[in-house]
């Protein structure tokens, strides 16, 4: 919990020195160089049953972004981000901070939107990533006394990343607004689509020794996401249906982390959001709350979800900067 409670003020300040600074602030659940529609927003839910542990269930990663020159569109970042789950039989903890590089190249000929130019944003990351292995509730651990390999441990990793995220104009529609009134252009069903790439590196440089043995070395691979997001018109582009199918694979393992590292994991994701303030679709800029419920199932590696299969209504928010 303190750690939540550190995260939060973390949020708190950098969103206030954004709007001190020429710099630019946003919120959301995921990592990704650029904000889109079918971006999640940050999550957060509490669920407490009778004669049950109370459950917290957290995603969250905030970037700070600044101008590295009047000239150009290149930003230096920072970023927190933090996974987080209680409950019994899904727990995850994982907490990450990062530095990096964002720039972007694209085939347009001038300043105004190119419907036929393609666009590439990229975030070059070094970043510190702290993440914990819940194996006592593997099968066989509810025993008495306890095997000796059912231990929660705890793994520090240094990580270089290069995400990479195309954008064409013809990947999304979007509603055309006028003097805050929809126009006849605006489409029935609003829709935004598009592919995340991240290549990396990641170098463990604490764990625990786990039978006789201690993990180490570094593993490489890469992360494939394809995100969409659709929006009806009839409820003032405020319902959002949003999926994502996430792919990991792994180029190298070290034999020592072959076991927390499978060679590839897939995770899918579902949501229904309902946006109460600025709407996703319309990249209004500022805090945007909103309800929704997501549906997950599948595995990720890196922040330690694995056999997740779980549905979750929860209080949601994301902040983009103006």
């Amino acid at each position: 919990m303190r750690r939540l409670l550190i995260l939060s003020a973390a949020a708190c300040l950098v969103g206030a020195h954004a709007h001190a600074q020429n710099s630019t602030f946003t919120l959301n659940a995921d990592e990704a160089p650029s904000d889109q529609p079918w971006s999640d927003p940050a999550s957060f839910s509490y669920s407490k049953d009778k004669g049950s542990k109370a459950a917290l269930s957290l995603d969250a990663a905030g970037k700070l972004a600044w101008r590295l020159g009047d000239a150009t569109t290149s930003t230096g970042f920072g970023r927190f981000v933090a996974h987080r789950n209680t409950a019994t039989g899904a727990q995850v903890e994982n907490y990450a901070a990062e530095v990096g590089l964002h720039f972007e190249q694209s085939t347009a000929s001038g300043d105004l939107p190119d419907p036929n130019a393609f666009y590439l944003f990229h975030d070059v990351s070094l970043g510190y990533d702290y993440k914990t292995n819940f194996d006592d509730e593997a099968d066989g651990c509810d025993a008495t006394p306890k095997p000796a390999e059912c231990v929660r441990s705890h793994e520090r990793s240094v990580r270089l990343a290069w995400t990479l995220q195309p954008f064409h104009l013809s990947w999304e529609r979007v509603p055309a607004y006028v003097g805050g009134k929809l126009t006849e252009q605006s489409p029935d069903v609003a829709y935004s689509f598009g592919p995340v790439i991240t290549v990396f590196a990641d170098d463990l440089v604490d764990a625990p020794t786990v039978n006789g043995g201690k993990p180490k070395g570094t593993a490489t691979g890469a992360v494939g996401k394809l995100s969409l997001a659709l929006s009806p018109r009839a409820l003032d582009y405020r319902l959002v249906l949003r999926g994502s199918i996430q792919q990991t694979e792994f180029f190298h393992r070290p034999t020592s982390r072959q076991a927390g590292l499978p060679e590839d994991s897939t995770l899918n994701r579902l949501s229904l959001d309902y946006d109460l303030g600025p709407r996703a679709f319309l990249g209004e800029a500022g805090w945007a709350p909103s309800v929704g419920v997501t549906y997950t199932k599948g595995d990720d590696p890196l922040i330690g979800v694995a056999n997740r299969e779980r549905t979750v209504f929860a209080f949601k928010l994301a902040y983009r900067g103006g």
